[in-house]
């Protein structure tokens, strides 16, 4: 297996994924040699980890939700990212992102796609093609997130 470069957030302006959408945590990972940016972005009701490339989005992977999963009868705004609904997303509390030093998001050259880990755990996975990545808090798949089983 290749090795696996650590990657260090970068300032950079991108697109927003929604329309005047009010984050209230965001960053941004690149590594020198790698076309792809992850952009991890809370807006204070769900946390979604965009994989960008020439300014598009190419993967995306849901990453946690702030309170308990809604009812699927319950979606936010058109154009606003969907929080992960009751029986897709795990069941159990998750204390969201405050500070990038929370997080580590690695380039796995190999499989061409970031390992995204918070507070020094595998979390999540995202790469160009990946719609959607991997993620823990998964339980079943759907369009935002996979579930991903750590062995």
């Amino acid at each position: 297996m290749a090795e696996i470069p650590h990657l260090a957030p970068i300032q950079q302006d991108l697109e927003p994924t929604a329309e005047e959408l009010e984050l209230v945590f965001e960053a941004d990972f690149a590594s020198e040699g790698v076309d792809e940016i992850v952009r991890i972005e809370d807006d204070g009701v769900v946390a979604y980890a965009y994989c960008w490339k020439n300014n598009d989005i190419v993967g995306l992977v849901w990453l946690y939700n702030h309170g308990p999963a809604p009812a699927p009868d319950h979606p936010r705004g058109r154009g606003l990212p969907q929080p992960n609904f009751l029986g897709f997303a795990k069941d159990v509390p998750f204390e969201p992102l405050t500070s990038d030093d929370q997080l580590e998001v690695d380039w796995d050259l190999d499989e061409k796609r970031f390992l995204i880990s918070i507070r020094g755990e595998l979390h999540a996975i995202v790469g160009e093609g990946t719609l959607p990545g991997w993620c823990v808090l998964a339980e079943n798949a759907n369009s935002l997130a996979c579930k991903l089983t750590l062995e």
